[in-house]
């Protein structure tokens, strides 16, 4: 596992010691997010269909900028729950 993929895993099982949330663990997280949900969405789609199709059904299902707040105030984040020393569970 890489230390990108501990570092999300920790965070989203909860576990991440409040002493590795770091700016860079806070960069490796969000892209191991990303990449898991472009990835998650892409196995879903028809790769024949022109790019900027799929960019548009991306952007309808994910484009809210309010996503990643929305989710955190829920208790949540798209992958997991969001630790209680953030606040937000």
């Amino acid at each position: 596992m890489s230390e990108t993929e501990r570092i999300a895993h920790a965070l989203t099982d909860r576990t991440l010691p409040k002493s590795e949330w770091t700016h860079h663990a806070h960069l490796r997280a969000g892209l191991w997010h990303v990449v898991t949900l472009i990835e998650s969405f892409l196995d879903g789609q028809d790769r024949s269909e022109p790019l900027d199709v799929i960019a548009e059904r991306l952007i309808a299902d994910y484009g809210d900028r309010d996503l990643p707040l929305t989710a955190i105030l829920a208790g949540g984040v798209v992958f997991g729950a969001c630790p209680a020393w953030l606040g937000c569970a």
